[in-house]
């Protein structure tokens, strides 16, 4: 192909977003995606039965997305992003109950208070465990959130005497839904940086695409050929070529794409491990290793319908012997008219569910998990009882992200590497926020911008987090107080309200 400046490893939201920023910069990329369709862990396409979008597997956005919203907004499609009603966060469900996580206008974190007072999956022992742990999480700076990657959550939390149960319920949801792993085996400093950016703000805001997924980045080609670059899907990289520095790539034609500035991957570890040359074992690529693929099975029901009582999503409280984690109607999200020019709202439901962290089922045929998931989605909605299941579908997906365990913080590394001409783009590289469409598209940001600066330009595509709210910053300074005062005094209260020694 005629010369390039950049070549670019995969077209999913990071490489798009390193493509993007790359060609408004007047720079010729090339981006190389080896499916026949673009957005990799944030693709859909259309159901060949119902002809409705089915996503990879069901993905939120949340209102701390800045960067994936510039990415969007730079597509032109960040208006097709559907919010749920505002302050409300995520509706529990256990059983036949329902809680209605939502936030009130008051300065964070008290913000978040009357939610956690109320919810009647816990008792007040356990609520009042957790304020001294909470208070700790808001007073850490950078340095000492990231010392705790070498102790898990649970004993992180339960070194500052949060009850079990608690750890449970609201740690372990946490854990399980956002960072995919259990609470007993997640890094205690991916934990607590979440944390931090959730109730370090007044309100969070919850959303979805009300499209196929992919289709939020499907105008990244055009956008791109505008520009000059190119988008070649179906193609697939074989190696990385050159030895003191990274030359380019070669495709599995046999063909060479030797760029003039450098080459992006945005490979996850798992693949770009075996394509990498000899010659740059000393590079310190093989710690990635250790960044294992947390696998998901996705679930897709198409009801008779309607079955979910007008919600849109809604997750179990947590616990390990569940199937799904969280629930989506479809029905309910989309706008306009499907594609038979139905009003989406007047169709019956259309459901799709997470099964997070999915190794544990890998012995469970596609039937067995509709079932399951039926099972699931029966204990709250009586409709399901009665409803028939017209058509499914089950995605098993190897890598929705890494599995963010004890150590592992640490080791997402920078974008700019140890070999010249390599950038690493993805959302398990070091972006400071969980792994996500959100760290996603920062670090696309963050591996164009270090191409650049290599070249002698300025360049500040990505967006920085700013710190957590004054006011919660203000909480976090009275973790001073906590060894002599907060901490006893949470622990009389935890005894008062009847919690039982084993607990405490």
């Amino acid at each position: 192909m005629s010369e390039v400046d950049v070549a670019i490893v995969g077209g999913g939201v990071a490489g798009l977003a390193a493509a993007v920023t790359l060609a408004e910069q007047g720079l010729k990329v090339v981006v190389l995606e080896s499916r026949s369709i673009l957005g990799g862990r944030a693709r859909s396409w259309v159901d060949g039965v119902t002809r409705d979008p089915v996503h990879i597997g069901p993905h939120v956005v949340v209102s701390e997305y800045p960067n994936f919203f510039k990415l969007l907004e730079k597509l032109q499609t960040l208006e097709k992003i559907v919010w749920q009603p505002w302050r409300h966060f995520v509706t529990f469900v256990q059983g036949k109950v329902d809680y209605h996580i939502r936030t009130r206008p008051l300065p964070a974190p008290a913000s978040w208070g009357p939610a956690s007072i109320f919810d009647p999956f816990v008792t007040w022992a356990d609520k009042h465990s957790t304020v001294p742990a909470a208070v700790h999480c808001l007073g850490l700076d950078e340095e000492e959130l990231m010392k705790l990657d070498g102790q898990s959550g649970a004993e992180f939390l339960r070194g500052l005497g949060v009850t079990e149960d608690y750890i449970r319920h609201f740690w372990g949801f946490l854990s399980h839904a956002i960072l995919n792993v259990p609470v007993e085996e997640v890094s205690a400093a991916a934990l607590v940086r979440f944390f931090r950016r959730l109730v370090g703000r007044s309100s969070m805001e919850m959303g979805f695409s009300g499209c196929g997924l992919g289709e939020l980045l499907v105008p990244a080609k055009p956008f791109l050929e505008k520009l000059g670059s190119t988008v070649r899907t179906s193609t697939e990289v074989r190696g990385f070529l050159g030895s003191e520095r990274c030359e380019g790539v070669v495709l599995d034609s046999g063909e060479e794409i030797r760029p003039k500035l450098g080459v992006i991957s945005s490979l996850p570890p798992q693949t770009f491990l075996p394509l990498v040359p000899v010659a740059w074992e000393g590079a310190g690529f093989r710690s990635l290793e250790a960044l294992k693929p947390c696998k998901y099975i996705s679930v897709y029901l198409w009801f008779d319908r309607k079955v979910t009582e007008g919600m849109q999503m809604w997750a179990r409280t947590y616990s390990k012997d569940d199937l799904n984690c969280e629930f989506y109607d479809f029905s309910e999200i989309y706008p306009g008219k499907d594609a038979q020019g139905q009003p989406w709202k007047e169709r019956p439901s259309f459901v799709g569910s997470n099964i997070i962290d999915s190794g544990r089922l890998a012995d469970m045929t596609d039937e067995e998990i509709v079932q399951g998931t039926l099972r699931e989605m029966q204990e709250r909605f009586p409709k399901a009882l009665e409803a028939k299941v017209l058509h499914s579908v089950v995605n098993r997906i190897p890598m929705a992200i890494h599995r963010p365990v004890v150590g592992t913080e640490s080791l997402r590394p920078d974008q700019a590497t140890e070999v010249p001409g390599l950038y690493l783009a993805g959302c398990w590289t070091r972006t400071e926020f969980p792994s996500s469409m959100e760290s996603a598209a920062r670090s696309g940001f963050l591996a164009a911008d270090a191409l650049l600066r290599g070249q002698g330009r300025q360049s500040q595509a990505a967006i920085a987090y700013g710190p957590i709210s004054l006011s919660a910053r203000l909480v976090g300074k009275l973790d001073v107080l906590r060894p002599m005062l907060l901490a006893p005094l949470f622990r009389g209260l935890v005894r008062l309200s009847g919690a039982p020694k084993s607990k405490l």
